[in-house]
């Protein structure tokens, strides 16, 4: 692996707020050791059932989120029945847009309207096993 690509990944951990990897090598190895987040939904990404170790490696699946989407689960997280119209409101964009941020965030399984338009919204992230 070269110096520019371990560059790249330290580079997109801090840009997705993400601590960087303690990287060692020598001249036959490499090893990376990512420290476990907090946080799922301030995490540039959203795991899902996490499992495996060194030998095997991850068996779960990693959810991409946008810096926007991350900041509609955020307003939700403080108030799960707010609507779509405050959400536009207060991150002073567009309905439509929010519309299409939590259409993504549905289709992708992360969240869920419960109860039609008097209900809630459930979001649907689990960290792996503790």
């Amino acid at each position: 692996m070269s110096s520019s690509e371990l560059k790249r990944i330290q580079d997109a951990c801090r840009d997705n707020e993400v601590t960087p990897p303690d990287i060692q090598a020598d001249d036959r190895w490499l090893s990376m050791t990512f420290a476990r987040q907090d946080s799922t939904v301030s995490a540039g990404s959203v795991c899902r059932g996490m499992r495996g170790g060194q030998k095997g490696g991850s068996m779960g699946t990693a959810i991409a989120l946008t810096a926007r989407q991350r900041e509609i689960l955020l307003i939700i997280e403080k108030n799960n029945k707010v609507r779509y119209r405050s959400i536009a409101q207060r991150l002073e964009i567009n309905n439509s847009a929010v519309k299409k941020h939590l259409n993504a965030l549905k289709e992708k399984g992360v969240l869920k309207r419960t109860g039609g338009t008097r209900g809630h919204w459930e979001i649907l992230i689990h960290e792996g096993p503790a």
